[in-house]
């Protein structure tokens, strides 16, 4: 039963900039230590590492699991140090891009090349009892008043969102809402879908003026919103997580 459990965890998070992950990290290793009292070292563990001890757990258990995650597009370049280096771009194919996500790299091995992901049926993105999730292309109609699609390969959840619900972006009188508003703006000044990723992209990886946290929680708070559809790939793996339970004896998903 899951009773003895329910309301056992509160926590309260306040996001800021850069900050938005270590915040949420340290308020979950806070209440885990309060509620087991076990007080390890703080540290954040960053790339395959963690991914593998994970999977073992994960593997051990024997328990289904949908690890919804980015796509990560990189390329391979080498400077002029002769070192190689692995910078982000948007996800494209017919490019030689790799994923840099140890989560794929970890689950789908020998699945490197975007390309290859971008392929993936869904069964293909099962491994035992593990689903993977991530980006896969959106057909986006930029002109409402013609039946022309755009296909659109989104890199991260924010532009996979945003190319899900153009329209919803396109509403009039979403000002003052702080990374909403900076979205709108982007989109009022662009003239394509794939001028409006480039500047999407630029946007988020300059650090800058976007604040994810920000974005999340004013789209699930705001009446503007209430018809926000999840992308597809999110919507995938939650259907395959619910088919799971309910062929093994749970009844609706529950």
């Amino acid at each position: 039963s899951s009773e003895p459990y329910e309301n056992l965890v509160d926590i309260e998070i306040v996001c800021q900039d850069k900050e938005d992950k270590n915040q949420i990290k340290r308020a979950i290793f806070k209440k885990l230590n309060e509620l087991t009292g076990i007080n390890p070292p703080w540290g954040i563990l960053t790339g395959v590492r963690p991914v593998k001890l994970t999977g073992e757990l994960i593997e051990k258990i024997g328990i289904a699991t949908l690890i919804v995650t980015d796509i990560d597009a990189t390329e391979t370049k080498v400077g002029e140090d002769g070192k190689e280096r692995h910078p982000s771009v948007l996800t494209a194919k017919g490019k030689g891009y790799k994923t840099g996500n140890p989560s794929i790299k970890s689950w789908l091995s020998g699945k490197e090349q975007i390309d290859d992901l971008l392929a993936l049926d869904e069964k293909e993105k099962l491994v035992n009892n593990v689903r993977i999730a991530f980006q896969t292309p959106v057909n986006v109609q930029w002109d409402k008043n013609k039946d022309d699609l755009t296909e659109v390969c989104p890199y991260t959840f924010e532009d996979a969102l945003i190319f899900t619900n153009l329209e919803l972006f396109r509403q009039e009188g979403l000002k003052k809402m702080g990374a909403i508003t900076t979205i709108a703006n982007l989109l009022r000044h662009s003239d394509s879908a794939n001028e409006l990723q480039n500047k999407i992209f630029e946007k988020l990886e300059s650090k800058s003026g976007f604040q994810k946290a920000d974005f999340a929680i004013s789209l699930l708070y705001k009446d503007d919103f209430t018809d926000l559809i999840a992308p597809v790939y999110i919507q995938e793996g939650l259907e395959w997580m619910k088919s799971y339970l309910d062929s093994n004896g749970n009844k609706n998903g529950e």
